[in-house]
């Protein structure tokens, strides 16, 4: 017995077997990436002293006893 389809409709592909993993790979990818450059430039932003003094307690308690 065959069933057949309406002429306007077609039948569903699925995905081919690596498109899902392609797709969360390409996700992974751009997530490090962000990460990576979020590192760089907080790095460069913790040169300046303005910045460290804002961002951290480090540089107000240097030099301080810790009794």
């Amino acid at each position: 017995m065959k069933i057949k389809l309406p002429s306007n409709r077609k039948p569903k592909r699925g995905r081919r077997p690596g498109e899902l993993s392609d797709e969360v790979s390409r996700w992974l990818r751009n997530i490090v990436i962000v990460l990576l450059l979020l590192m760089v430039l907080s790095q460069l932003a913790l040169q300046s002293a303005g910045f460290r003094f804002w961002a951290t307690g480090v540089d107000r308690m240097e030099g301080i006893s810790s009794r």
